[in-house]
């Protein structure tokens, strides 16, 4: 009963496990939801009275008109999601350039990494040599 009731030994990570996938998957959800928050509320203002104006109604439909300045009625609604969809890939795009760009672990492990088992064959090619020159079978602490 005391054997199964003590504490376990304590090991160390070997990584933050699911936690890479859970915020790769918040980026992939971040992306939209922001590009929405922008295009769909940017360009909403407050009248003199404190009264929110929807899409595009006021002359003072600040994000459409200060970023299309010239002809801003032509971005309707749909137009203007057209737009969020675009700039929404190009930003995917992007991060995903720099995910390629920059790797996950430094090379110097990814080198350390690949020693690994040439070292642990070395060292069991230099015991097999030692159980040989020795005669002894078993090595124990």
């Amino acid at each position: 009963m005391a054997r199964y009731s003590r504490k376990f030994r304590a090991h160390g990570a070997d990584g933050i496990g699911i936690w890479t996938s859970m915020m790769t998957f918040l980026t992939y959800i971040c992306i939209p939801v922001n590009i929405g928050i922008i295009f769909y509320t940017g360009h909403q203002v407050k009248d003199e009275n404190g009264k929110t104006t929807p899409l595009g109604v006021s002359t003072e439909a600040s994000f459409r008109k200060f970023l299309f300045a010239s002809n801003w009625q032509i971005w309707t609604p749909l137009a203007v999601l057209w737009l969020a969809i675009f700039v929404e890939h190009i930003l995917f795009v992007v991060k995903y350039g720099i995910a390629l760009a920059i790797g996950d672990v430094p090379q110097e492990v990814v080198d350390a990494e690949n020693r690994r088992p040439m070292i642990f064959h070395s060292a069991l090619r230099r015991l097999e040599d030692i159980k040989e020159i020795t005669g002894v079978d078993t090595y124990e602490d």
